[in-house]
């Protein structure tokens, strides 16, 4: 009677034992394909988990590869989208081995989708827009597009699109200069550029790119240039200090401008009085679009004489070929 008496306290005291499992994690929603499994125990212990509820840790085959202490860690990988559950138990390390009888359980859920984004932009805004890009194409005509990127590497390709979101966009109808943003362009390995918009003229910037895997971020080498004393109002007009016929604008300025006196004058003026005029093309997108293709021709006839060897080429291929033409006539007149 007394040997029943001690076998009932030892199984009483045994199942007092074993291991209290807590903080069981990653909870919530995940949004990337790997997560770790974690627990702790108040003693050392060896953790298993499964998929299956209210399994004997005897039967569960698969162990924490960080266990036996009372910190428990196991990583997945390659998880798809969805809710996922885990149960766990835990045994002591030390004899008499005690596992507990009750699961712990760890819930999550993988979503791995990126967020989608709706603007929704006026019938007038959408006309616009498509007037935007016309003169975007036609002032492209004249210089290749200026761009910020790496050119580090040029074996491999990636899928890449650029979205600039440090400032508004001309679909949405207001234009910002900004001293701080950042870019978005893709995804995938290779090359990438980003194009800065809504520059500061006359401002100082550092930037440094990053890379976001599997949750991490990478950064890499910080980097600083300093925009110029820019025209503001085609600044404005086209979005950027980079734009390539805000640079035009640019060169023509510091070629001819101010290399004498009376040039000097007119760009001291300029940036006096253009300013405010900026802020008011900059508010307005139908404005933007006005001037743009009011700069045309004043862009045109810069960059021709910023090239004045290829305009004297054009001019005396011109002027060869209406002599050819007029010369040509007479000597037809002559013989009738």
């Amino acid at each position: 009677s007394s040997g029943d008496d001690s076998s009932g306290d030892d199984s009483s005291s045994g199942d007092s034992d074993a291991p209290v499992v807590s903080n069981p994690g990653p909870s919530g929603t995940i949004t990337t394909s790997s997560a770790t499994l974690t627990v702790t125990t108040d003693v050392n212990a060896t953790c298993k988990y499964g998929d299956t509820p209210n399994t004997p840790y005897d039967d569960i085959s698969e162990t924490f590869t960080v266990t036996n202490s009372t910190t428990h860690e196991q990583d997945l990988t390659g998880l798809a989208d969805g809710t996922y559950t885990f149960y766990v138990r835990c045994q002591t390390v030390s004899t008499p081995l005690v596992a507990d009888t009750a699961d712990t359980t760890i819930s999550f859920t993988i979503d791995t989708s990126p967020e989608e984004t709706t603007l929704t932009v006026p019938r007038m805004q959408q006309a616009g827009v498509l007037l935007a890009g016309a003169t975007m194409k036609i002032g492209d005509f004249l210089v290749p597009s200026a761009h910020a990127q790496d050119e580090s590497s040029t074996d491999t390709t990636s899928d890449s699109t650029s979205s600039n979101t440090t400032s508004s966009s001309v679909s949405a109808g207001t234009q910002t200069l900004v001293k701080e943003g950042y870019t978005i362009d893709g995804a995938g390995s290779g090359p990438y550029g980003s194009i800065l918009e809504g520059l500061t003229p006359d401002t100082r910037y550092y930037l440094r790119a990053y890379a976001i895997v599997d949750g991490a971020v990478y950064y890499g080498e910080q980097l600083k240039f300093e925009t110029a004393n820019a025209c503001f109002i085609a600044t404005a007009a086209y979005g950027s200090i980079l734009h390539p016929a805000v640079a035009v604008l640019q060169d023509f300025r510091d070629r001819y401008l101010q290399t004498n006196h009376l040039g000097q004058q007119f760009v001291a003026w300029y940036y006096t009085n253009s300013p405010p005029l900026a802020e008011k093309i900059a508010a307005s997108s139908a404005t933007r679009v006005v001037v743009r293709f009011a700069l045309l021709p004043v862009i045109a006839v810069s960059w021709l004489l910023l090239h004045w060897q290829f305009t004297a080429l054009l001019l005396t291929i011109f002027c060869g070929t209406a002599f050819y033409i007029q010369r040509k006539k007479y000597n037809l007149t002559s013989l009738t």
